[in-house]
């Protein structure tokens, strides 16, 4: 398809971790992440819903403390990537794009639950302010080792995530 449409940049993107395998549950339709969210898939839905955020509810920042967080230097996340940039860099003439992980503020929502999270906002910016700042860090020590890893062999870094702002008018 990227041939078909002559893109000129090709990805390197972060792999699975080794410390963690999705829970599969018995319904055969829903699973758990390693961020322990359950998401359940609809019948004939092509996609799988938010369905169980841990610290959905009454959550408190001690909830965040003590949440068994996953651990951001895993190897197996970077593994594949020095290898694969260093082929492409070398070898090829695309455009190497590093694809940082999802953004902070999805990752947020879907361990708050959308409704909780955007409460929060006003209702509970104590617990917000938390659990942002320990995704940020999370997501810091994440993008050192995918940058050590890749090192010179990139040529485009990507990061998406959903950031509003509102002017006065």
């Amino acid at each position: 398809m990227l041939a078909r449409f002559d893109v000129d940049t090709r990805s390197v993107s972060q792999g699975s971790p080794d410390h963690w395998e999705d829970v599969i549950y018995h319904d055969g339709v829903s699973y758990q992440d390693e961020w322990s969210v359950v998401r359940s898939r609809p019948t004939g839905s092509l996609y799988y819903d938010l369905t169980k955020p841990p610290f959905r509810g009454d959550a408190t920042v001690a909830d965040v403390a003590k949440f068994p967080w996953p651990d951001p230097h895993d190897p197996a996340v970077a593994a594949v990537w020095p290898r694969r940039a260093r082929r492409l860099h070398q070898e090829t003439d695309y455009a190497v794009v590093l694809n940082m992980p999802g953004g902070i503020v999805h990752q947020a929502q879907f361990l708050r639950g959308f409704e909780d999270w955007f409460a929060d906002l006003i209702a509970n910016p104590g617990l917000f302010q938390a659990l942002m700042e320990k995704l940020a860090d999370l997501w810091i020590e994440m993008a050192k080792d995918e940058f050590d890893a890749v090192g010179a062999n990139a040529d485009i870094c990507f990061y998406g995530t959903t950031w509003r702002s509102r002017t006065a008018r």
